[in-house]
């Protein structure tokens, strides 16, 4: 007896059997050729492939310092400026929180706290770099458990010249720092979604606990 998923079947075939519980069973037994089962699993493969980088789940980011100081990320991604904030790609195998803490270490080298959920993407926002990708962003507060050594700027996309010389061979780099929360508001980041959840973060006066 063969068994295969109703996701399986891509394409009309002469197949005979039951669905049962979206699962078909295979009632008669079906001969392949070799070289015909390999393309059919190779399309197979090329398919979930394909749908599942339709969609890009990012997970970020709000730190308010104890002076009322919101952190972003300012930007230069293949000649474009962009501020935002930290976080990035939620990896297979990990979850949500997980994702947030790792890529605050591996972007500030700087171990956070993972606090309440803030918001997660409710409705279809293209991506920005990519525009065959629907974005998922899921945002948490975040607070940090150790002194912050990443350099911070005063002002928006202050690289130095490290920084630009990493820009000419990878086109893309990114620097920190604080807006005080007077002059914070959704005009203080570039991307839609950042917009919609620092709206919310400013006029409602959300803070962590």
């Amino acid at each position: 007896m063969a068994v295969l998923t109703q996701e399986n079947i891509l394409t009309p075939c002469p197949l005979k059997g039951n669905l049962v519980n979206g699962v078909f069973i295979l009632t008669e037994h079906i001969s392949f050729r070799k070289n015909s089962f390999i393309k059919i699993i190779s399309d197979f493969c090329t398919f979930n492939q394909s749908f599942m980088h339709r969609f890009n789940i990012r997970v970020y980011g709000i730190l308010i310092n104890d002076r009322r100081q919101v952190l972003v990320s300012d930007e230069f991604i293949r000649g474009n400026y962009y501020t935002k904030f930290p976080g990035g790609g939620l990896e297979f195998g990990e979850g949500t929180r997980d994702c947030l803490a790792r890529e605050f270490m591996e972007e500030m080298n700087l171990r956070v706290e993972v606090g309440d959920h803030i918001y997660t993407t409710d409705y279809f926002q293209m991506s920005a770099f990519r525009p065959d990708h629907q974005i998922i962003s899921i945002y948490y507060f975040a607070k940090a458990l150790e002194a912050i050594k990443a350099p911070l700027r005063d002002k928006p996309f202050d690289f130095d010249e490290s920084q630009l010389a990493i820009y000419g061979q990878k086109q893309e780099i990114e620097t920190f720092r604080f807006i005080d929360w007077e002059g914070f508001s959704e005009e203080s980041v570039t991307l839609p979604i950042d917009k919609i959840v620092s709206k919310m973060v400013k006029e409602n006066s959300i803070h962590p606990a």
